[in-house]
């Protein structure tokens, strides 16, 4: 008899963009900005990024094709960077409005985070979360784009 294996978080994150992930799986990222921030663990955003589906692949992959091209308007490219990410934001946990103090109820939008709170994230979140995306499809270089 076969025993299903499973596996574990650590064993997870060492195979991450090497392995595959389907788009009906989801990983658990923390931007790395939050790691320097000396807040407990409590206070530490916690996103659930789900994987690709094939035509978002492709569409990452024209991503990272124009960002290599000096003709390429960069503010369109960030608005369909962050648009992609949102989309693949299913879930979240700990993310607060520091202005008011109250914590941000995830709120989705077809399988997705909806725009209304996407948008109130903060540019190094969202470049983080972006970031984290390519490297979980195993496009890894992202100094070349000017990312984190």
């Amino acid at each position: 008899m076969t025993t299903k294996r499973i596996l574990d978080e650590a064993t997870k994150k060492a195979l991450l963009g090497v392995a595959p992930m389907s788009s009906n799986s989801k990983f658990k990222f923390t931007p790395e900005v939050f790691s320097k921030v000396n807040v407990s663990e409590e206070f530490k955003p916690i996103f659930y990024i789900r994987g690709l589906t094939v035509d978002e692949a492709g569409t990452l992959d024209k991503l990272v094709s124009e960002s290599a091209s000096a003709a390429i308007n960069k503010d369109l490219w960030n608005e369909k960077a962050f648009e992609l990410t949102r989309k693949l934001i299913v879930d979240w946990e700990n993310v607060f409005d520091i202005g008011s103090g109250e914590e941000i109820s995830f709120i989705a939008e077809s399988n997705s985070c909806a725009p209304s709170i996407f948008d109130m994230l903060t540019l190094i979140i969202k470049n983080q979360l972006f970031a984290q995306i390519m490297k979980m499809h195993g496009l890894l270089d992202t100094a070349k784009m000017g990312l984190p």
